[in-house]
C-alpha cells in the first residue's frame, strides 16, 4: 500500500533500505534485496539518490520510493491511498505520467484512490464513484475505450526491468467523494503533455530548498548575527570556561576568605593532578563507575521489558502507568534505607538505588517515545505483516530512538546523582569507596583542595559523558533529520 502522507518512509534507512527492507522480511538474503531494490528505484528514476536519507528528498522523491517499495515485492494488488493528493501541480502531472507508465509495464494491478475526477480518468480503466456517509458505490464507469494520450515512456528509457511486462490494462481508480452527484459522461481527458516537466529536484517539487543535514542547519545558524555568534562552538565555550576560571581565583584571591572553606583554581589543579598520579581518584573514579554502569545496564535492561510489554500488551501498559504514578516522583536516595535492610553493607545496596533512579525517567521516555510514533509508520510495519517484537524492534525502537536517547541522557544524569550522594551516606562497602566516599573523607580530614578535586572529577566525566551522547545523536537522529522530535 502507498499512503498519502510523506512520512511513510522509514527516516532511519536510506532510500535503498527502505525499499530492500520489505524483501528481507519476505525471506530474501541482503544481496538479492539490495539488487531487486536498487532495479525498482531505476525504473522510477532515482538511481541517483540510493544513499540518501528521506528528510534529504523532496515530496515527490518520497512518494516514488514509496511507490518502489510497494512495487519491489510484486504484490497482485496494490492501494493507493491518493499518493500524489500533497504534492504540487507539476510534481502530480510527472507523476501521473510515470505511474500510468509503469502501470502498462509491470503485472500489478492497481487500486488508486482519488478526490481528482480528471485524475481518475486519465489513470484507470473503471471509475468506481463513491457517494454518502458511509460510503457506498453510486456508480461504476468504464472509461478504457476513451482516447487518452498514450503513456509517456519511462523516467529511464531502455533500462532493464526483470519484474516488467507488456502493457496489460490501466489502473483502476476509485474518486472518493461524501457528495458526489451523478456521473456525468466520460469528458475529454486532460493531455498529460500539458503539465511541464521539471527537475525532480527537492526545491522544483516542494517550492523550498531541501532540509539540510544537522550538523549543516547548526553551522548555517551562526552566519551572520553578532561576532560572538559567528565563533565555533568550541572557541565560545573556551572562552566561557577561562573566564569563569579567572572569576574563581580572583574570588579566592582577593576575598580574604579562609583556604579551609575555599580554595582556589591552582591549588585544586595541584591536587586534582596529584589525585590522580598516585591513584586515590582514579580509583575513586573506577569504583562509582563501576556501580552506575551496572546500575544502567540493569535500568536499560528493565527499560526494554517494561516498555516493550507496555507497547504489546493492555496490561503491561496498565502496570508500567501504576508503576510511574507511584514510584518517578519518589527520591532515589530514600529507598537507600531500604536497600542497605535487604542487601547489606554491600555494592548490591548502590546498585540497586542507582537502578531505581536510572529506570523510571528511562521508561517515561521510551513510552512516550512510542506513543508519539507516526501512526503512518506503524501502518506501513504492519501492512509488511510486522505483529508483536518484529514490529517493535524493527519500527517502533527506530522510531522512538529521539526520545530514547534523551531518556537515556536523563536517566545518566539521575544515576550519577544518586550514586555520588549514595556513597556520601553509605561510605565504603568494599575494599574502595567511591567518588562520593573520597569527597566525604576529604573533607572530615579538612583537605579542602581534594574536595574540590573531587568535585572537577565529576564535572569533568559529566562532559565527557555529554560529548558521548552527542556523538551518538549526530550518528543517528541528527544524520536521520529526526532530531527535531526528539524529547526534551
Amino acid at each position: 500500500m502507498v499512503f498519502q502522507e510523506f512520512d511513510q518512509l522509514f527516516p532511519w534507512r536510506t532510500v535503498l533500505g527502505n525499499v530492500a527492507y520489505p524483501l528481507r522480511v519476505t525471506g530474501a538474503d541482503r544481496d538479492t534485496a539490495r539488487r531487486r531494490a536498487a532495479e525498482y528505484l531505476e525504473l522510477m528514476g532515482l538511481q541517483g539518490a540510493l544513499d540518501s536519507y528521506p528528510h534529504q528528498l523532496s515530496g515527490g522523491m518520497k512518494q516514488r520510493v514509496a511507490i518502489a517499495r510497494a512495487l519491489a515485492i510484486d504484490p497482485l494488488m496494490l492501494l493507493m491511498d491518493e499518493p500524489f493528493g500533497a504534492l504540487d501541480a507539476q510534481t502530480r502531472g510527472r507523476l501521473q505520467r510515470e505511474l500510468a507508465d509503469i502501470a502498462a509495464r509491470t503485472k500489478v494491478t492497481l487500486l488508486f484512490v482519488t478526490h481528482s475526477i480528471d485524475e481518475a480518468i486519465l489513470l484507470g480503466d473503471r471509475v468506481v464513484v463513491l457517494a454518502g456517509r458511509p460510503s457506498h458505490v453510486e456508480r461504476i464507469v468504464d472509461v478504457g475505450g476513451l482516447d487518452r494520450p498514450d503513456a509517456p515512456a519511462s523516467p529511464t528509457p531502455g533500462a532493464p526491468c526483470a519484474r516488467c511486462s507488456p502493457r496489460r490494462e490501466r489502473t483502476s481508480t476509485v474518486p472518493s467523494s461524501t457528495d458526489t452527484p451523478d456521473a456525468p459522461d466520460a469528458p475529454d481527458a486532460p493531455d498529460a503533455s500539458d503539465v511541464p516537466d521539471v527537475p525532480d529536484t527537492p526545491e522544483a517539487s516542494t517550492g523550498a530548498p531541501a532540509a539540510a543535514p544537522a550538523g549543516e542547519r547548526a553551522a548555517d545558524t551562526g552566519r551572520g548575527g553578532t561576532p560572538w555568534s559567528r565563533l565555533p562552538t568550541w572557541a565560545r565555550r573556551t572562552v566561557v570556561f577561562a573566564v569563569l576560571i579567572a572569576i574563581w581565583q580572583a574570588y579566592a584571591s582577593l576575598s580574604g576568605v579562609s583556604r579551609f572553606v575555599f580554595v582556589g583554581p591552582a591549588d585544586v589543579a595541584e591536587a586534582f593532578a596529584r589525585g590522580w598520579a598516585n591513584g586515590d581518584i582514579a580509583v575513586a573514579t573506577a569504583t562509582t563507575m563501576r556501580l552506575l554502569l551496572t546500575g544502567m545496564g540493569i535500568g536499560i535492561a528493565l527499560t526494554v521489558v517494561l516498555t516493550v510489554a507496555a507497547t504489546t500488551t493492555k496490561i503491561g501498559d496498565d502496570v508500567l502507568t501504576l508503576l510511574t504514578s507511584m514510584i518517578n516522583p519518589l527520591p532515589s536516595v530514600a529507598v537507600l534505607p531500604l536497600a542497605i535492610l535487604w542487601f547489606g553493607l554491600t555494592d548490591s545496596a548502590l546498585v540497586f538505588v542507582t537502578a531505581n533512579a536510572v529506570l523510571w525517567p528511562m521508561t517515561v521516555n521510551v513510552s512516550m517515545g512510542f506513543r508519539t510514533v507516526p501512526a503512518t509508520i506503524t501502518m506501513v510495519g504492519r501492512n509488511l505483516g510486522l505483529r508483536g517484537w518484529r514490529l517493535t524492534r524493527d519500527v517502533l525502537m527506530p522510531a522512538a530512538l529521539p526520545h530514547a536517547i534523551a531518556g537515556l541522557k536523563t536517566g545518566w544524569a539521575f544515576g550519577w546523582r544518586t550514586i555520588i550522594a549514595a556513597e556520601l551516606v553509605f561510605g565504603v562497602a568494599g575494599a574502595h569507596g567511591g567518588l562520593g566516599f573520597f569527597i566525604n573523607n576529604s573533607r572530615y580530614f579538612a583537605r579542602i583542595p581534594d574536595v574540590f578535586a573531587g568535585l572537577v572529577t565529576i564535572a569533568v566525566i559529566g562532559i565527557a559523558f555529554d560529548l558521548v551522547f552527542g556523538w551518538v545523536e549526530r550518528r543517528t537522529v541528527g544524520r536521520w533529520g529526526m532530531k527535531e522530535g526528539a524529547a526534551i
